[in-house]
């Protein structure tokens, strides 16, 4: 009905418009003669007349002696009339450009709903998902309050923060989690960036760190679920019993997205449950720190290994394990020695390169020591010639969160032998000297309470 009196009054209008200009068409030749019909003349006196002498009186026009005079309303109906037309002329002009930028304002916006529309389809985002983004976005429904909760994780994360201060129900919290990861708005997804713990789900390991203040504990946990409010995170354990956290405050926690960075953040404790299941209640944070692979501390190590080279779509192609892949195919080899590692990558010297190697083929070799129970891959980064040798620089190719723990372990024993191996060779001095009678532990050693254990270890790596 509303559609059909818009097109009425817009007819009413352009049957208006031609009518108003006929009207002026047919007013302009009456105004040309009232302008030009004589009515402003001047009659002057004492001028010579051209038919006075003679006799051609009898041609002589005589004008009334009363002249004729236009009453003044005329005047003041033509000037307000002309300005009534220009002013019509005026108004049909604005009228159309403001009927132009409506209807592109229209078009607009049906293109913004239709869009849309047509992400929340794409997304499965349901009615009672939809009206949580409209309640997020304070009530407005509008595709330019909605788009932007949709399409960037920073403003879909600030406008959860200023809703969680309504206090809402946990049935509310529990929409909130599972409209964030529908979203896409999850670690996996590289291209969201990682801002909130939220974005963690159930099955993901973390590299974690207790807080110990004379040991370096470190273990790999799953999680076991996340919600709005915290995170449930399977303890360790020590002779199959959990490991009570509940005195520490906090735990620091690293994963790996991809290839892309390690991801670093402190989790808070907030309570252990015992028995089934056993779990730690951590909260959750914003406060997460960016940590680029490629600046990883490198060791100085002496590890001689064969490598066995394969190309990157080779490996995909075969879809098995890599102990498969060596025995099944044959690998061309080449032996050399690994001098530096970190948690990231490490460089190796050979003697040779495999044939038809290049840059950005993949090496798989075992880290004899590294405690780790399949052989590594790495993609060579460059190769520098250097004499008859060659360096080659490599980083870890998808390394799982156990791997790079205990590559981590291995730099770091590497690095305390290493410590031990140049404090011992060091020549004693006059002082020590004189104390060697007398068998003291070095303050600087620690003692045999905070070591810990292999035992302890290997249960922690569980």
């Amino acid at each position: 009905m509303m559609g059909y009196s818009k097109s009425v009054f817009q007819r009413i209008i352009r049957y208006g418009a031609k009518v108003i200009e006929r009207l002026t068409l047919l007013t302009i030749p009456f105004v040309l003669w009232f302008m030009l019909s004589g009515q402003f003349r001047k009659s002057y006196e004492g001028r010579p007349q051209a038919l006075d002498g003679g006799n051609l009186s009898v041609f002589k026009f005589k004008q009334p002696k009363v002249a004729v005079s236009t009453p003044e309303w005329v005047y003041w109906a033509t000037g307000g009339g002309l300005l009534a037309v220009a002013l019509g002329f005026v108004f049909l002009i604005r009228f159309k450009k403001y009927q132009e930028e409506m209807q592109r304002k229209k078009v607009a916006e049906e293109k913004a709903h239709l869009r849309l529309d047509v992400i929340l389809s794409k997304l499965n985002i349901i009615l009672p998902e939809r009206k949580l983004l409209e309640a997020l976005a304070n009530g407005a429904s509008h595709p330019d309050d909605i788009l932007p909760l949709v399409e960037s994780v920073e403003d879909f994360e600030g406008k959860v923060t200023e809703f969680k201060k309504t206090k809402p129900d946990a049935k509310v919290l529990k929409s909130i989690y599972n409209l964030r990861h529908k979203l896409g708005f999850d670690v996996n997804n590289k291209r969201a960036n990682f801002i909130s713990t939220q974005m963690l789900a159930g099955g993901i390991k973390l590299e974690c760190q207790i807080p110990h203040p004379t040991k370096q504990v470190l273990f790999v946990s799953t999680i076991l679920t996340v919600s709005e409010n915290g995170i449930l995170l399977k303890p360790p354990t020590v002779k199959k019993k959990p490991v009570n956290l509940k005195r520490y405050p906090h735990l620091v926690c690293r994963i790996r997205r991809g290839e892309e960075a390690d991801y670093e953040f402190q989790l808070p404790i907030l309570n252990q449950i015992f028995g089934k299941p056993n779990a730690i209640v951590l909260g959750h944070t914003n406060n997460i720190k960016k940590m680029f692979i490629r600046e990883s501390e490198r060791v100085k190590v002496d590890i001689f290994t064969t490598f066995y080279a394969m190309t990157e779509e080779k490996l995909n192609s075969l879809g098995t394990g890599v102990s498969i892949t060596k025995s099944d195919i044959a690998l061309e080899s080449v032996n050399g020695q690994i001098v530096d590692m970190s948690v990231g990558g490490l460089k190796a010297e050979v003697e040779k390169l495999p044939k038809n190697f290049e840059e950005g083929d993949l090496l798989i070799f075992h880290i004899q020591g590294a405690n780790l129970r399949e052989d590594m891959k790495a993609r060579v980064l460059k190769i520098n010639p250097r004499g008859s040798e060659y360096d080659i620089h490599m980083q870890f190719f998808r390394t799982r969160e156990l791997e790079r723990l205990k590559i981590k372990k291995f730099i770091f024993r590497t690095q305390k032998q290493t410590q031990q191996t140049n404090t011992q060779s060091a020549p004693p001095s006059t002082e020590q000297s004189s104390m060697a009678s007398k068998p003291k532990m070095s303050p600087d050693m620690p003692k045999a309470s905070d070591s810990v254990s292999s035992n302890e270890r290997n249960a922690l790596l569980q």
